[in-house]
């Protein structure tokens, strides 16, 4: 009981020395709240998506490539709770961030059989020259977080991004699939006849995951994706 006591007072006093903020609204976290506050935990507003129902996501592979289901975990609006989140991982190397949304969202869909039967979980790559200059994948984070919670390994070294090319934001539809066309490229000796769970940040038209399931389905992988967050219609 001491102990605790003690150890809850020193945690107090560091915590008003250094305080912590919440990565999403930015409010100070409490004693016991860690990255993100109780609050935005419970209010982030979550797509509800089920897998291999038609949602709106898998709708965006239709006639495309080949996606055995997709969901987005958040849904994604600008200046709110989860753009600053993926901001505070994406631009600000908050790695804590993408875990914690990764064991968020495995936790919530393990009760499903989206996890099943799944050989790896893959992060959407960086090329080499981004990684570099960046120093780390939003995305390895976020498997991290999911593999905690799943258990399943998560593979790095099975796809590969081969040019560095300009950021998709403000390119239109077209641009967007001309900018992506053998994009990726997979290693056959590890991916073949193999289940998959494509993992990224944020999905808008999906021209960049297409592009990753492109070369997935060539060698005949089974292809599941999950996004974080996606601009919600």
């Amino acid at each position: 009981m001491l102990a605790s006591f003690i150890a809850r007072t020193c945690s107090d006093l560091w915590s008003l020395l250094y305080p912590q903020y919440c990565a999403g609204c930015t409010d100070a976290l409490q004693y016991s709240e860690n990255v993100i506050c109780t609050n935005c935990r419970v209010q982030l507003p979550r797509t509800n998506f089920k897998a291999g129902t038609g949602n709106q996501i898998e709708k965006h592979f239709w006639g495309k490539v080949k996606v055995e289901s997709a969901v987005a975990y958040l849904q994604f609006l600008k200046g709110t709770e989860v753009m600053h989140l993926l901001h505070e991982l994406k631009y600000r190397g908050n790695q804590e961030v993408g875990e914690l949304l990764g064991r968020m969202f495995a936790s919530e869909y393990e009760s499903s059989d989206f996890f099943s039967e799944v050989d790896y979980i893959i992060p959407v790559p960086l090329h080499e020259r981004k990684l570099k200059i960046r120093g780390f994948n939003q995305c390895d984070s976020i498997c991290k977080g999911i593999s905690e919670i799943t258990k399943l390994p998560v593979l790095t070294g099975g796809l590969k991004r081969n040019r560095f090319n300009e950021t998709q934001t403000s390119k239109g539809r077209f641009e967007r699939f001309t900018n992506t066309a053998d994009l990726f490229s997979v290693n056959s000796s590890l991916l073949k006849g193999k289940r998959v769970l494509l993992i990224d940040d944020v999905i808008t038209t999906g021209s960049t995951l297409e592009a990753c399931v492109n070369p997935l389905n060539e060698i005949g992988c089974s292809v599941r994706v999950a996004a974080m967050a996606s601009p919600i219609d």
